[in-house]
């Protein structure tokens, strides 16, 4: 292991005391040796004889140096030692006092010898991407030579691209330790860069490097001496006075945050050594492990049957996020992914990716077209990317089309596809994203005014336009603790391969109650699986929530002490009776397909690593009595979660169903006494979270809303008071939304002292519930039609008053159709019927299919009858009312008449 010679020569005085004493000492007795050689080596030269004559001189006679005139090379050597030594001596005296003597001379001697390049600790992914800015200097890190990286999950998938860029590449699959030891024993470096993106990981990585500066035994020896005098421990080895030979390089989502735990416990004052960087920037998805992200939300609640990707870029880049997203996003339970590349060598790309991933023919959809809006669309977008080596440009794109997107072109051939779906750009750096966007013009839908300054304040919010370090950061869910990954993945490898034998056919409850005392089958132990079959079952444990989110559920963390049960093993079954089993194993099976074909796996007889060849890659139905292996993973997902945990000794996760709680109403000019609906309703919704642990089964709730002014945001408001999630879903995309509220209330406002500040509160408030909503999803047009005008959407006119309706309409029901139970604040007996009566008595009559044809959605239903809140008088549904409907929503989705395949897919 190489090290600096910083860390032998260590400023403390104690030590320099003790270099002098052992110094002089070894001057002494090697003069004495010398005196002794000089008398004897004629006749004597063994080195036993030598010590006694020294001994005898030194303790009986006590003669002194050279006084005898010897000669010969034993003695010659010894002479030459007894001068070396004091020079010695008084260099390590020098050194050990001197700091500056230390800084300028020696370490620079030692690293123009020792410096060979930078260490990368990290996974494949954020490595490649640093390993480019290291060649082109982007970071100013002076790296003479190519990286060496340290691999912490190997990915073949992006090892090429290390390759490329020269880099060479040690896989570490132990760990983060393993990767830091090797770090020092490949290359004599001064510098490790982490690119982890999670604080926690860097401490990690910290203490790791900390512990191989020090002698752990010798720390311990210390510790305990010192604690028992009642001192402080002492100061660690990565502190101010023993500087380690490295430079760290951190990549964080917070520099503030990590600034301040490095300063914690025993990384005294390591924030001095330690240069912080940001990474991860604005995910825009949950950062819980196991919770669906926002693009599954997305195409769930706007009825898609696919997520569908539009990549606007050229090259290797777009290459890549192709793969990056068939490796994240390969299938949903019930919707399947669709790429289309855009651009001028859009087709080159896609030629590209089946060259090196043939198998994707089968499993992904994927197009290429020339511009956006050249060939209608055949599925709606669900969000656009675009990446390229120029950020401004990038930028620019990424705003240019956000615009056609509000603002199509009159001659393009629209269809109902081509909505405002949100628009990600690839950006390096958060801040340098933030920057180049705010420093746009206006953008808003009104190209009229487009390009002229205005103030910050009045500047275009652009909510549809976000900046993303890797695609990994918005779509891969994040790591949970090794023991617990490790403990779920050993389980459902164990489940699904186990002791059954492929040709028995089991009761799903049977395999639940085998499961719990299953042995691995022999030649099927987890241990002995390679590292990318046993990466392949923990994607296998977190594709949970998918299969969770297709049944409503939700697969979460809680808090220590929270007493929320999970499902059951029967009451996840009882879900899963008719068709939903073969569908969730068949979403199993595409994922599995998927992340094979991603890594250059086809289709074929006999199985091969070396050819890549599986017989298995094709469809679920054909596999036949290999069927089995994905319905075992599937029904015994609430097994896998439990005992995995349990293993790893920690209740993090629960799978709970989810209860969706749609809130309609009257506007605020309707509601004669707002804080009396804010009351009931605080209640009300207060009621449904205190009941729903004594309902059949624990429900976590989920509020759906449309984010109208009035009934909706008071319930938005209180549902962010009692951290409930919301989900919204809008007529139009927020950026006009807002800009037409504040032309309404700019029209309502009297008084032209106050009309401004009254439009820019009106806005601000609706832009403030969009934060606070955890997706916000736009209605597609209806089918066959084009996609409305943005300025038309902002108007006031008769043409645009009736586009407005059939939209708020089309949101409306969308609510309505998703809810398991019903809010409505209205007026029952009222004379001239409103939009929320009309939804009201859709949703009693099943009329809500009319607005919903069923070639667009997908939707099952309504599990309850509408809960009626009187406008005029609202009280709060009884204790044994709000049971009653909880009930009636478990029964429901246990009941056999909605599982029979002719039925909608509940989603």
């Amino acid at each position: 292991m190489q090290r600096d010679l910083s860390q032998i020569w260590t400023p403390r005085p104690w030590l320099a005391l003790v270099a002098f004493i052992v110094s002089f000492t070894a001057f002494y007795l090697t003069a004495l040796a010398s005196r002794a050689a000089g008398a004897n080596c004629t006749r004597d030269t063994d080195p036993g004889h030598l010590l006694y004559q020294t001994l005898r001189l030194f303790v009986v006679e006590g003669e002194w140096l050279f006084d005898q005139g010897a000669s010969g090379p034993w003695c010659d050597t010894l002479k030459a030692m007894a001068f070396l030594l004091p020079a010695v001596s008084v260099l390590s005296i020098v050194l050990a006092l001197s700091r500056a003597t230390r800084r300028k001379l020696v370490r620079p001697w030692w690293r123009m010898w020792t410096r060979r390049g930078t260490v990368i600790v990290g996974h494949t992914l954020a490595s490649r991407i640093l390993a480019a800015d290291l060649k082109d200097d982007a970071l100013g890190t002076e790296c003479e030579r190519h990286p060496i990286v340290l691999d912490v999950d190997p990915d073949p998938e992006h090892a090429e691209g290390l390759w490329r860029l020269r880099a060479t590449v040690v896989p570490c699959p132990e760990g983060l330790g393993a990767a830091v030891k090797k770090s020092f024993d490949i290359v004599r470096t001064d510098r490790v860069i982490s690119f982890l993106g999670d604080e926690d990981l860097q401490v990690t990585l910290l203490l790791a490097i900390d512990a191989l500066c020090r002698d752990p035994a010798q720390w311990k020896k210390r510790a305990s001496r010192r604690m028992a005098s009642g001192r402080t421990a002492p100061r660690n080895s990565f502190g101010i006075e023993a500087i380690p030979p490295v430079d760290i390089w951190l990549y964080v989502k917070d520099p503030v945050r990590a600034s301040k735990i490095l300063s914690l416990g025993r990384l005294t004052q390591v924030e001095k050594h330690v240069r912080l960087g940001t990474f991860d920037f604005d995910t825009l998805a949950s950062r819980d492990l196991f919770e669906r992200t926002r693009f599954e939300l997305l195409a769930d609640y706007q009825g898609q049957t696919a997520i569908h990707f539009a990549i606007h870029g050229e090259g290797a880049p777009a290459l890549a996020l192709a793969r990056e997203a068939a490796h994240h996003y390969n299938t949903t339970a019930s919707a399947e992914l669709a790429i289309t590349f855009v651009g001028p060598s859009a087709a080159g790309v896609r030629a590209a990716l089946l060259r090196d991933a043939p198998g994707l023919r089968d499993i992904v959809d994927l197009q290429a077209i020339a511009r956006l809006g050249e060939v209608p669309p055949v599925r709606p977008y669900t969000a656009h990317f675009v990446v390229g080596d120029d950020e401004s440009a990038a930028v620019a794109e990424a705003v240019r089309i956000r615009r056609f997107l509000l603002e199509p072109e009159v001659d393009a051939p629209l269809s109902f596809g081509l909505v405002a779906a949100p628009v990600y750009v690839r950006v390096q750096d958060g801040a340098g994203f933030g920057l180049l966007l705010g420093h746009k013009d206006r953008c808003g839908p009104l190209s009229s005014r487009a390009g002229s300054p205005v103030a910050s304040e009045e500047r275009w919010p652009f909510d549809g336009v976000h900046g993303y370090g890797a695609l990994e950061d918005l779509v891969k869910l994040e790591q949970i603790a090794s023991p617990s990954i490790e403990a779920m993945a050993r389980r459902a490898h164990d489940i699904a391969y186990g002791a059954w034998n492929i040709d028995q056919e089991l009761d799903p409850a049977d395999w639940t109650r085998q499961a719990q005392n299953l042995r691995p089958a022999l030649g099927a132990d987890y241990d002995s699986l390679s590292h990318e079959l046993r990466e392949s079952n923990r994607r296998a444990v977190r594709h949970g929530p998918v299969k969770a989110g297709a049944l409503r559920c939700s697969i979460r963390r809680v808090r220590h002490g929270d007493k929320r049960q999970t499902l059951s093993p029967d009451e996840w079954n009882a879900l899963l009776h008719g068709p939903w089993l073969d569908r969730l194993a068949e979403a199993e099976h595409r994922r599995w397909w998927a992340e094979r074909a991603v890594r250059g796996w086809v289709h074929g007889e006999g199985r091969s690593e070396a050819l890549r060849r599986h017989p298995e890659l094709r469809p679920f139905k054909s596999l036949g009595r290999h069927e089995i292996f994905d319905r075992r993973q599937v029904s015994s997902l609430p097994l896998i979660l439990d005992t995995g945990q349990r293993a790893a000794g920690e209740r993090s996760l629960v799978l709970r169903p989810e209860l969706v709680v749609g809130v309609i109403g009257y506007t605020e000019e309707r509601l004669t006494d707002i804080e009396r609906v804010r009351r009931v309703l605080g209640a009300t919704l207060e009621g449904f979270l205190e009941s729903s642990g004594g309902s059949p089964v624990g429900f976590d709730l989920v509020l759906l809303s449309n984010l109208a002014p009035g009934t909706d945001a008071i319930a938005v408001e209180i549902a962010a008071e009692f951290e409930v999630p919301v989900y919204a879903i809008l007529p139009m995309p927020a950026e006009l939304y807002a800009e037409y509220l504040y032309n309404q209330a700019l029209a309502r406002a009297a008084d032209p002292q106050v009309r401004d500040g009254a439009a820019k509160a009106a806005r601000n408030s609706f832009l403030e519930l969009t934060s606070k909503a955890a997706i916000c999803v736009n209605v597609p047009p209806e089918s066959g039609s084009t996609a409305v005008p943005a300025p038309l959407l902002v108007q006031d006119s008769p043409e645009a008053e009736g586009v407005r309706k059939r939209l708020y309409r089309r949101a409306g029901s969308g609510v309505v159709a998703r809810s398991d139970i019903l809010i409505c604040v209205v007026d029952p007996n009222e004379t001239n019927p409103s939009l929320t009566t009309e939804l009201m008595n859709a949703r009693k009559s099943g009329g809500i299919w009319r607005t919903f044809p069923e070639s667009e959605f997908q939707i099952p239903p309504a599990p309850t009858a509408p809960l009626i809140l009187d406008a005029r008088d609202p009280q709060p549904p009884s204790e044994e009312a709000v049971r009653a409907l909880l009930h009636e929503v478990w029964d429901w989705r246990t009941s056999a008449n909605r599982q029979t395949p002719a039925a909608r897919p509940y989603r």
